[in-house]
């Protein structure tokens, strides 16, 4: 059975990402060579910096996230054990969806910083499917400068150390 969250992966990261910090340069990965209609967002706070992207591949395609495993290097160190697809009807859209979805966490103690990589696709309705009923993928990557790194792994349930 899925996990029904209907949660956005976003908020608490959001949420979270509140540092008064002084953000410095942002890291610079690579953006997937396949990548379409390209975002690059920054919030004036410096607390945020997004790349977000489409990708046409049919589900469950790992492409993407297997080129920024290889790309995110130390000093960010890895807070995942295993790379899988969830998925869960999200009645916080309007209209609802059902979302398939692969979350990759990193954070950087040195910069006090957390980095998500999140891919998904997103269907019509919020009834569950095992297969999306689409084959684009809803990529970001995003970059949250924190307060403390620590709250940030242990507010999101986190377990980091190298895979």
């Amino acid at each position: 059975m899925p996990n029904l969250i209907k949660l956005n992966y976003l908020l608490p990261l959001l949420i979270l990402g509140c540092s008064s910090g002084d953000a410095q340069q942002w890291s610079e990965f690579t953006t997937y060579p396949e990548a379409e209609k390209v975002q690059e967002y920054s919030d004036e706070q410096r607390i945020t910096h997004q790349v977000s992207f489409l990708v046409e591949a049919e589900y469950p395609n790992n492409a993407v996230v297997e080129f920024y495993i290889k790309q995110v290097k130390e000093p960010w160190v890895p807070c995942f054990r295993e790379v899988e697809w969830q998925s869960f009807g999200d009645g916080t859209r309007k209209p609802p969806a059902f979302i398939h979805q692969m979350l990759l966490h990193w954070v950087n103690y040195e910069s006090n910083r957390t980095l998500v990589l999140a891919v998904r696709y997103v269907s019509d309705g919020g009834a569950y499917r095992k297969l999306p009923d689409n084959q684009t993928q809803y990529v970001s990557l995003a970059e949250y400068q924190q307060v403390s790194v620590e709250d940030a792994i242990s507010d999101l349930g986190l377990v980091c150390g190298h895979t």
